[in-house]
């Protein structure tokens, strides 16, 4: 805004910074594992959220940045600009979708299989694994710039644990093995809450209780219902055959 810099590279920007950030601390923190990698990543997403906060030069601080225009006059009523935001999600769900299908998408299968023996079989892991942190962050950045231009407002604030809770939350109840899970996880956590509109006072008691049972039921996520029928139904079907 400060540049004058049009829409696209704006997007491009804010895609790049992210993907750069991530490629910086990539070689570091993934090296950790289980609690530590979580705790690191959180640890550090504070971090540069009090920083930004303090940052009222650039970030405008705890008030943030208003006023950030429409990319286009045509995309200021919020219909057509979610016509733009689905072309941007299906753009990037079809190139996640061809990276997995790719050479480089095996690669990824063998290291979440057994990291170990992936490494032992001459697979450079850590390379691997930083190359796609920094395409998921650049992806990151993207949506952040189009949420910027959406809401016409965009502060260090509305990035709390919280909402990296959430995102973790998507794809653990949608399902991580597939790419379709985090998809039905970000609908699950839409449309819970509006559901539960009606139970105001134990709307997060019910809201939690949903998300242990599906954890409980579905270790593989909501995307892994069918799978899990079949496995329950499979010996009763046996049955009856006898």
């Amino acid at each position: 805004m400060q540049l004058g810099l049009p829409f696209i590279a704006g997007l491009a920007l804010g895609t790049f910074a992210a993907a750069l950030l991530a490629l910086l601390i990539g070689p570091v923190i993934l090296r950790l594992t289980g609690k530590y990698f979580v705790l690191i990543t959180f640890l550090f997403g504070e971090i540069v959220r009090m920083v930004f906060v303090d940052w009222q030069a650039v970030t405008g601080g705890a008030n943030g940045i208003t006023n950030v225009p429409s990319p286009a006059p045509i995309f200021a009523e919020p219909r057509n600009f979610y016509w733009l935001a689905l072309l941007a999600a299906a753009l990037c769900i079809g190139f996640c979708g061809r990276l997995l299908q790719s050479e480089l998408g095996r690669t990824i299968d063998s290291i979440r299989e057994d990291e170990q023996l992936a490494e032992c079989s001459g697979v450079p892991v850590i390379r691997i694994k930083v190359m796609i942190f920094v395409i998921a962050c650049g992806l990151a950045g993207l949506v952040g710039s189009l949420q910027a231009h959406y809401t016409h407002y965009i502060s260090p604030q509305a990035y709390s644990p919280i909402e990296s809770l959430n995102y973790v939350i998507m794809n653990v109840i949608g399902g991580m093995n597939t790419l379709v899970g985090p998809l039905i996880g970000a609908l699950f956590l839409v449309l819970t809450p509006e559901f539960l509109r009606g139970y105001v006072q134990v709307q997060q008691i019910l809201f939690g209780l949903i998300l242990i049972v599906v954890m409980a039921f579905l270790p593989g996520g909501i995307a892994d219902l069918r799978s899990a029928l079949r496995t329950l139904l499979g010996p009763k079907r046996r049955d009856a055959g006898r």
